[in-house]
């Protein structure tokens, strides 16, 4: 399986769990005499988050160099194996516990820059093997 990117950076191990959230706006109207209705305001910006381990010799400079990737400003092409490609800001990043020797274990979020893209040009889900 292809291995999941940000920017200029390669998962040398791709995350053990990636979840997608989407939320679409709403806003109640109340209507005289009782009732109410409810305004679609459209989806908003998609959530991706996860949690991963590196491991091995390099695993300690690994997580070093994805924190200097969030220390950095801006938006960067997001890929995912299965779910496709989208630009993400990197909103989040947990180092998990003590890195130890040769394991690090981390938690991280995304955020989709524009809910304007229609959906099937944001999330491209391909037949696994």
């Amino acid at each position: 399986m292809q291995a999941m990117e940000y920017k200029d950076f390669t998962f040398p191990n791709n995350p053990k769990t990636v979840s997608l959230r989407y939320e679409r706006y709403t806003a109640q109207n109340k209507v005289p005499m009782g009732a109410s209705t409810t305004a679609d305001l459209g989806r908003g910006c998609c959530i991706i988050e996860g949690e991963g381990e590196f491991f091995g010799e390099h695993a300690y400079q690994h997580f070093l160099r994805l924190a200097e990737l969030f220390r950095h400003d801006g938006a960067g092409t997001l890929t995912h194996p299965v779910w496709g490609s989208m630009q993400a800001l990197f909103t989040k990043l947990t180092l998990r516990q003590e890195p130890e020797k040769d394991y690090v274990s981390y938690a991280f979020a995304f955020q989709e820059v524009s809910a304007l893209a229609p959906m099937e040009e944001v999330l491209r889900i391909e037949e696994v093997e």
